[in-house]
């Protein structure tokens, strides 16, 4: 399969001049009355055009891309495109295809092994019109990506072919397409770090982000092509005429660009929201719904002609458009939801206007607050995956340096990011409300493992740093819908308090040892993550606290921790294109070396200051020797201390927990000890059968 030519230019307009004003015309170019069309837009997506007004029969088409959409049915439809139904009769999903009926036996081949079902199902399929659910799992051994970082599935919109983000024995996340008819997963050569894939309309190619750029990739394997840049990308989508639409900059900017190449333009919206994320283009493949989120989130209608926007639903985190007229939305709103109730409700394409009740289709659909993103994905004949939140059941523990168990701090429980007192007496950590789903921080004696609650706000509160004396903990949560923020409490639990507040998403990661600076990640939409410092000193005028930048380039750089003298910073930095190990000098980065040799995160500093400590992406603790001289940090080679399973908690990276302990003879570390969701992902089959049923 040839790859397709990279073009000059981007196109303004489809490949064909030829334009039809009205329903007549439209009839008359297809030899159809105007009943039939109105009816073939509605309900199959035939591409009409209006603009962002109420004047219904104010259309027009392009005849390319009439020839496009009637390739597209004749392709990918059982109708005969001669021969329509008539008028009143059902659409043309209300049944399940062949295709459709394959997939679902190849499906419960792979999970159960019955095959009596699928033959059931293929049986009585056409006669009943049923909705099937069935569960969906990638091939053993493969390891599906956590949506945060970029592994959401996409399903092809024949509902033939999945694309999926997972990781082999080899650790490294790559796409995979695995056809619903076959027992088997190829990978696709060239896409490490893949994230976020999309498929073009005809399903011969995938859209995916990597490396900070937009590409494309044949489904069945060949060239990559990059399309161009994407920092910090939130979703894109790919129309008939070949234009894809994205967003990137974490949602701050909307672009467009040509599938066969060209220049990358910004998509102008005049709407009152900060962000625009996961764009999803409508049949005519000129308007597309989108999430605008901060100042008044809601799901939006744009259009590719014209900055004008329409707010058309609020109290959804997710839009996409599924045949035959239907919008699937996600519920949710806050920045500290992590699964919402997936509906499907009727969407007028003529007025772009939802009508009638919105029909619930599943329940615990798993959200990445962060990203604003519900983990689904529709095609157009009827199949819906969505994924369940999978939750990790964690243990905190001290393990020697061989990784042998020197005790237990706590029972089993859902805990995630944690962080170990000066004295070694108390942790703090995130732990997750069962029934709210959100992170509150507790308290635990780690002799005793007694516990009690910190913080109780119905936002999350994460990311907790103890100060140097070990009175006082500070904290990132969003509060008032804004991003999250650094607070600060008393260790008794009492005297919560702002310390500092930005427009950006703020992380702490380090309190110095003299107490002086507070050191956190902060997330731009042009320079992704950058390490920051705050003085803990209020301002002496009575201002706001005047935070520095420590370092920040193109690429991320997170994870920062200042030596016990305080002259050094350690982080992690992806600019090598994986996350690796720095020394940087403080408070000025000048002279810096790197630490580790085949991928670190979250490095820590013995208390001594002369050995580093990271974990590197296989999970394994690693150590390194540190001597300084003249101003240069000179580290040793790194030496393997224990393999541990960590829990997974980042959002957009590996955040394993763990802290050293006195001289680093002993690791406070947060182990994963159960795994709550054994197939995450569900597979339904006719969803539209079970919304028109009700």
């Amino acid at each position: 399969m040839q790859h397709p030519r990279k073009a000059e230019v981007v196109p303004q307009d489809p490949p064909s001049n030829v334009r039809l004003d009205s329903w007549k015309e439209i009839a008359a170019y297809l030899k159809r009355d105007a009943t039939t069309v109105r009816r073939w837009e509605k309900r199959e997506g035939l591409p009409v055009h209006r603009h962002l007004h109420d004047r219904r029969d104010s259309v027009y088409a392009y005849a390319a891309e009439i020839d496009a959409w009637l390739e597209g049915r004749r392709n990918g439809s059982s109708a005969d495109v001669t021969s329509p139904a008539e008028p009143g009769g059902p659409p043309a999903t209300s049944g399940i295809s062949r295709r459709a009926v394959i997939a679902a036996t190849a499906a419960v081949l792979v999970i159960s092994g019955a095959l009596v079902i699928g033959l059931d199902y293929y049986r009585s399929a056409t006669a009943d019109a049923r909705t099937v659910r069935l569960p969906f799992s990638v091939p053993h051994p493969l390891i599906l990506a956590d949506a945060g970082t970029g592994g959401q599935f996409s399903i092809s919109p024949d509902g033939g072919r999945i694309s999926f983000v997972a990781a082999a024995a080899d650790g490294i996340e790559r796409l995979w397409i695995r056809p619903l008819d076959s027992l088997a997963a190829e990978p696709l050569a060239e896409t490490e770090g893949a994230g976020y894939p999309f498929w073009s309309p005809d399903g011969k190619f995938v859209a995916f982000f990597a490396q900070r750029k937009l590409k494309t990739i044949a489904a069945a394997g060949g060239p990559v092509q990059i399309l161009g840049d994407a920092v910090l990308p939130r979703g894109g989508t790919w129309n008939r005429a070949g234009l894809i639409l994205f967003s990137a900059n974490a949602g701050d900017r909307l672009y467009r660009v040509a599938s066969t190449g060209g220049p990358v333009t910004r998509v102008a919206l005049d709407h009152p929201n900060r962000e625009s994320h996961w764009p999803d283009f409508l049949p005519d493949g000129r308007h597309f719904v989108f999430l605008g989120r901060r100042q008044k989130t809601g799901i939006y209608l744009g259009s590719i002609d014209s900055p004008e926007t329409r707010l058309v639903a609020t109290g959804y985190l997710s839009a996409d458009y599924a045949a035959p007229g239907y919008l699937l939305l996600l519920t949710g709103g806050n920045q500290s939801e992590t699964s919402g109730t997936l509906v499907a409700q009727r969407f007028d394409t003529g007025s772009f206007r939802l009508d009638g009740d919105a029909v619930p289709l599943a329940e615990a659909v798993a959200i990445r607050p962060q990203f604003s993103r519900g983990v689904f994905s529709a095609s157009e004949n009827g199949t819906v995956l969505y994924g369940t939140s999978r939750h990790q059941v964690t243990q905190l523990v001290w393990l020697d340096r061989d990784g042998r168990h020197a005790g237990t701090v706590t029972t089993p429980g859902r805990y995630e990011r944690a962080a170990l007192s000066p004295d070694e007496q108390t942790v703090a950590v995130e732990v997750t409300d069962p029934h709210l789903e959100t992170p509150d921080l507790w308290l635990v004696e780690t002799a005793r493992g007694v516990t009690s609650r910190f913080t109780s706000q119905p936002t999350a509160e994460r990311m907790p740093v103890w100060s140097p004396d070990g009175t006082r903990l500070v904290f990132s949560s969003p509060r008032d819908g804004n991003p999250p923020s650094l607070f600060e409490k008393m260790a008794n639990g009492v005297d919560e308090k702002p310390f500092y507040r930005s427009d950006l998403l703020l992380q702490p990661t380090d309190w110095s040892r003299d107490g002086r600076f507070i050191v956190y990640g902060r997330r731009d939409s042009n320079t992704q993550w950058d390490v920051w410092v705050v003085p803990t000193a209020p301002d002496p005028h009575g201002g706001d606290r005047k935070p520095a930048t420590y370092l920040q380039t193109p690429f991320s750089e997170h994870h920062g921790h200042l030596s016990p003298d305080g002259k050094w910073m350690a982080y992690a930095s992806d600019e090598s294109g994986r996350w690796e190990v720095y020394i940087g000098a403080f408070p000025h980065n000048g002279a810096r070396a790197q630490v580790s040799a085949d991928g670190g995160v979250e490095p820590r500093w013995r208390d001594d200051g002369k050995e580093l400590f990271y974990v590197a992406p296989d999970g394994t603790l690693k150590t390194v020797g540190l001597q300084f001289d003249s101003g240069h940090a000179r580290p040793g080679a790194p030496q393997a201390l224990f393999k541990a399973r960590f829990g997974v908690f980042g959002a957009d990276m590996f955040r394993p927990v763990y802290s050293p302990g006195s001289g680093g003879r002993r690791f406070l570390v947060n182990i994963v000890v159960e795994e709550t969701a054994a197939s995450p992902v569900t597979m339904v089959l006719n969803w539209p059968a079970a919304v028109m049923n009700r």
